[in-house]
């Protein structure tokens, strides 16, 4: 608890925030109750850095370690919106740039090859499997880096 309050100071002096050794204690004590590692806070903190004026309260932290069903559901229908848009470019030959965690889902369900061969009848079917494989990766790896996992080490076809 000692290194991860120190932690906390340190934020707290980078942003200019004064916030009692008390609060830190009560706020740490609250997140560990919550199930949430150091390394968890830590990298929740550094989310926050750029984000926030304020003292990073345990709700703040605990949103972006824990997001609600609801904030998952709309990041996972965000990253299939995003696939779903581009099909017709790859359908024509064309390639574009996704952001990671939309690149990452194609990746998963076995590439564009994959996507492409589904017929219009489908597409509903196929949108529906990937949001749901979307929130399962996002509830899986919440406090990760962008909250996927890491890439898949065999290849697919594209």
């Amino acid at each position: 608890m000692r290194d991860l309050k120190s932690t906390f100071i340190k934020y707290c002096i980078g942003k200019g925030i004064d916030a009692t050794g008390e609060r830190i204690d009560i706020t740490i004590k609250y997140l560990k109750g919550n199930n949430c590692t150091d390394e968890e806070i830590r990298s929740a903190l550094n989310k926050l850095y750029g984000d926030s004026p304020f003292f990073p309260d345990a709700s703040m932290i605990l949103k972006i370690l824990k997001p609600s069903a609801e904030n998952v559901s709309d990041t996972a229908q965000e990253i299939v919106g995003e696939i779903m848009a581009a099909l017709p470019n790859y359908s024509a030959g064309v390639s574009e740039k996704l952001s990671d965690n939309a690149e990452l889902i194609v990746a998963r369900f076995g590439g564009w090859g994959e996507l492409l061969s589904f017929n219009y009848s489908q597409l509903t079917n196929v949108r529906a499997q990937l949001r749901e494989m979307a929130k399962a990766i996002i509830r899986k790896n919440v406090g990760t880096e962008n909250n996927m996992l890491p890439r898949p080490t065999t290849k697919l076809i594209k």
